[in-house]
C-alpha cells in the first residue's frame, strides 16, 4: 500500500477523523484527498488561477503544483493560519467575474445555509471553460433533505449527521449543480457504477490508477483501489462553466 499524495509506502492506515483506518499516517490525507490527487494526476492539466476553499494541508502542495497562482481562503481564515489562508465568504466571493481557471470545494457546500449563491458565486468567478471540482456527502436513496427550523448543533448532528452541516444532499446534487449553468462530468470507481445511474451527468469516467501516465480512463482493478485506500463512495463532480 501507498499514499498517492506522499508516496510514502504504507504498512497500516491510521483512523482520521473517527474513522478506522482511512488516513495516511505521513501526511494526513484521507480517502477523497486522495482520490483527487489521483484526478489531478489522470488529468495532467496546468491552471493559471487556482482556488481552494477551506484548504486542507494534504492536498495544498499538489494543487500549488498543477497552478501558477493558488489561493486558498475561507469565511474564518485564522483555522487555516498556517495555510496562508485569505478572509473569502464563498456566498460573496471577492473576485472579479471570469478569474478562476479552476476552484475546488471539497465537501464544503453543506456547510452553507445559502449553497445555491455560494454556487452561482463560483460560476460567476470561473473563466468560460473553467472547472469546479467539489464533493459532497451524498445519500444514494433519497433527494437532498435541508430543513431551516434544524438550527441547534444537536439537531443537525442528528439529521444532518454532522454537528456543524445545514443539510444532507441526496441524488439531485448534481442536478443542483446543472441549474446553476455547469456541464456536469463524474468520476468514480468501477464499484459505484449502479449508484452512478441513479444521478444526472452530462459525462461519465471511471477513474483508473494504473494509466495515470497514460491519462485515460478504464476499469480500476480492485486490488489497486486497495493499494491506495480509496473509498467506493466518494464521487468527483468536475462542473464546467460553459
Amino acid at each position: 500500500m501507498e499514499c498517492i499524495l506522499c508516496n510514502n509506502k504504507i504498512i497500516e492506515w491510521k483512523t482520521y477523523s473517527s474513522r478506522v483506518n482511512v488516513g495516511c499516517p505521513y501526511c494526513n490525507s484521507a480517502e477523497r484527498h486522495r482520490l483527487t490527487a489521483l484526478f489531478l494526476k489522470l488529468e495532467n492539466i496546468n491552471y493559471n488561477n487556482f482556488l481552494h476553499i477551506a484548504p486542507e494541508l494534504p492536498l495544498q502542495n499538489i494543487f500549488k503544483s498543477y497552478s501558477n497562482n493558488y489561493i486558498c481562503g475561507d469565511i474564518n481564515p485564522e483555522r487555516y493560519k498556517k495555510l496562508g489562508a485569505i478572509y473569502l465568504d464563498a456566498t460573496d466571493i471577492q473576485y472579479k467575474e471570469n478569474y478562476f481557471d479552476c476552484v475546488y470545494a471539497s465537501h464544503i457546500l453543506e456547510h452553507i445555509i445559502e449553497d445555491k449563491k455560494a454556487i452561482s458565486e463560483i460560476f460567476r468567478t470561473l473563466k468560460p471553460g473553467g472547472k469546479l471540482i467539489t464533493m459532497v456527502p451524498l445519500l444514494w436513496n433519497r433527494t437532498t433533505y435541508y430543513d431551516p427550523t434544524i438550527v441547534t448543533p444537536e439537531e443537525r448532528k442528528k439529521a444532518f449527521g454532522q454537528w456543524d452541516h445545514v443539510r444532507i444532499y441526496g441524488t439531485d446534487f448534481s442536478t443542483i449543480l446543472k441549474e446553476q449553468g455547469f456541464y456536469i462530468k463524474v468520476y468514480y470507481l468501477k464499484e459505484k457504477e449502479k449508484d452512478i445511474q441513479k444521478i444526472f451527468y452530462d459525462e461519465k469516467h471511471i477513474i483508473n490508477i494504473d494509466d495515470i501516465e497514460n491519462n485515460t480512463n478504464v476499469v480500476i482493478p480492485k486490488n489497486n483501489r486497495t493499494k491506495y485506500n480509496l473509498s467506493i463512495s466518494d464521487v468527483l463532480f468536475v462542473c464546467i462553466k460553459q
